[in-house]
């Protein structure tokens, strides 16, 4: 039990230290898997998009379901 504990840690640990630190890494490795410079950007801008609106109709179920669609 303990050893199988032991080695979920120790993955966990070597995942959480391999992903991308800062924007400019993962923006070189989602350019090194393929991706375009244009749909990074798209992606981008929708992420600060829902960071910003997504809080504005939180309150309201209907409004929601449609914003996340």
């Amino acid at each position: 039990m303990y050893n199988l504990f032991y080695i979920l840690f120790f993955s966990l640990a070597i995942s959480a230290s391999a992903a991308p630190l800062t924007e400019q890494e993962a923006n070189a490795e989602l350019l090194a898997t393929g991706m375009t410079q244009a749909s990074i950007d798209g992606l981008d801008a929708l992420s600060k998009k829902f960071a910003t609106v997504f809080p504005l109709v939180k309150p309201d179920k209907e409004a929601t379901d449609k914003f996340i669609v």
